[in-house]
């Protein structure tokens, strides 16, 4: 009775009283029962609960996955509301004073950096009043204070007295020094990248990879022909690699193209090293073994034919 597939059993899942027969119950109390226990849908979630209460909890999990509804990330509800207050597409209110604009996050700084409200202080130092950028220009035509013409000859431009040494700091006619050491040319700046490209004293980095010298234009051509680093080819015929001289004296290790000598005795023949393989795979001079069952003679490739055609024991087994 015990193992009567007809008998009649319990679901033994928690809180189940389907009765049912033996046979039919584990795909009953597997695939059917609403008590049986399954794990959440969500992969962060760890919880088991009743098939039954599944739909339930799915609704409330702190794991289900939602979608933030300014930037449209999916994320778990239970950080949701972390991360709304660092959202960069939520609304922030512009800081400056007269300004109503409402901007996301991420843009907020870009906004800040040009905003018409942001506050500026007058370029005439003599001046100094604060006022917001979309009054500066206005107040800067009205502004009360004396214009100076500026000094560097052939500018001819005016300007208030708190402008003027800004002004001389970055004019087209200002004169100034080549940078290069050892010229001190003084030329008017809008000359100076014309002067400066062709200055005798500029210095130039030699293009040998590895080498760090930065040379005249004059020294670099004597430096060329001597220079440690200068790329040479390597001496392995069809060898292409080219290298600084302390590369190619590694490389010449391990080159693919130089000849290495067979290491068979008798022959001594110099083979490239991608060759070597195939010409000791066929080499006459290569030793092999009788292949006549029961004889022990090893002989060169190139006498293999004549002793296996006279050894004693290939005529053994013939009669």
């Amino acid at each position: 009775m015990k193992t009567c597939p007809h008998r009649v059993i319990p679901c033994n899942n928690k809180g189940c009283k389907y009765l049912t027969t033996a046979s039919k119950m584990q795909n009953h109390r597997n695939k059917d029962c609403p008590f049986r226990i399954v794990p959440c849908d969500n992969k962060a979630c760890h919880e088991k609960i009743p098939m039954k209460d599944l739909t339930n909890h799915l609704k409330v999990c702190s794991n289900r996955v939602v979608k933030c509804n300014m930037c449209n990330v999916q994320m778990t509800f239970a950080t949701i509301e972390g991360h709304k207050r660092q959202c960069m597409w939520r609304p922030v209110n512009c800081p400056h004073d007269g300004c109503n604009a409402h901007v996301i996050q991420s843009d907020l700084q870009l906004h800040i950096t040009y905003c018409n409200w942001r506050q500026l202080t007058c370029p005439n130092l003599e001046c100094g009043q604060v006022l917001p950028w979309c009054y500066l220009t206005s107040h800067v035509n009205k502004c009360e204070f004396t214009r100076h013409m500026c000094s560097n000859e052939g500018c001819g431009n005016c300007f208030n007295l708190g402008e003027l040494e800004f002004h001389k700091s970055s004019c087209d006619f200002r004169v100034v020094k080549c940078k290069f050491a050892g010229c001190g040319t003084e030329v008017v700046i809008t000359e100076l990248d014309g002067h400066q490209q062709n200055c005798p004293h500029r210095k130039f980095e030699c293009p040998n990879d590895g080498c760090t010298q930065f040379l005249t234009q004059k020294e670099l051509t004597v430096h060329a022909k001597t220079c440690q680093f200068k790329p040479i080819s390597c001496p392995n015929k069809d060898c292409l690699y080219k290298a600084a001289e302390e590369s190619i004296r590694k490389h010449l290790h391990s080159c693919k193209y130089r000849e290495i000598k067979c290491r068979h005795k008798g022959c001594g023949k110099l083979v490239k090293k991608i060759d070597l393989e195939n010409h000791e795979d066929e080499c006459n001079c290569a030793l092999w073994n009788c292949r006549n069952e029961g004889c022990s003679v090893v002989v060169k490739k190139m006498d293999l034919y004549n002793h296996e055609s006279t050894c004693p024991l290939k005529f053994k087994f013939m009669f």
